[in-house]
Order: C-alpha cells, then structure tokens, then sequence
C-alpha cells in the first residue's frame, strides 16, 4: 500500500535540500491482521471513503467539510492524547512521543 504525504511526493518540506526530498512511504502487510498497518488503513479508508473525495490526506477533521488536517491540529492532537495518558507536557512535546512512552 502507497501513501501520499500531505504536502505532495516532490514538494519540498522544512528537511528538504537541494537534490533531497522525502520518499514515497510503502507499508509492507503481516500475515498476522490483528497488528497489521494496512489492514487498519484500508479498513479506516473504508469508513472515510464518502467524506476524502479526491484528497490525498490520510488524515481529515472530523468538522464538517472533512478537509485534511494541518500539522498544528495533528500537533494538537498528540498533545491531549498525551496528556490524557498522564503524561507530563512540562518536560515532553509532541516530538518526543518515542522518549515519553
């Protein structure tokens, strides 16, 4: 399963350099479905399929013109879950999800 990163295969992002760009994501499927990615990707596109149109986000608010969310609401996002967890946002952000778990 290929996905398309919000901003575009081929557009440049904040680690972008001359001659480097990010590459297309592929996910490879496991034989064991309760933990596979794609099986819950295709299940979620499934649910989402009537609202995404022709949008290429994988991710769309849940207000009413489901457009794509921002970097900010995705931000914003982890950090409530975060902090529902217990988690101390004093000392993390939402970059260090990896170091808070």
């Amino acid at each position: 399963m290929k996905y398309r990163s919000p901003l575009g295969i081929g557009e440049l992002t904040k680690t972008s350099s001359i001659g480097r760009h990010e590459p297309e994501i592929t996910l490879a499927s496991f034989q064991n479905k309760s933990v596979c990615v794609v099986e819950y990707l295709q299940a979620y596109f499934k649910v989402i399929e009537n609202f995404r149109g022709s949008s290429p986000y994988l991710l769309l608010s849940f207000v009413d013109q489901h457009i794509g969310i921002t970097t900010s609401t995705l931000s914003r996002w982890v950090r409530e879950v975060m902090s529902q967890c217990g988690i101390d946002m004093n000392r993390f952000r939402p970059h260090s999800t990896r170091s808070a778990a």
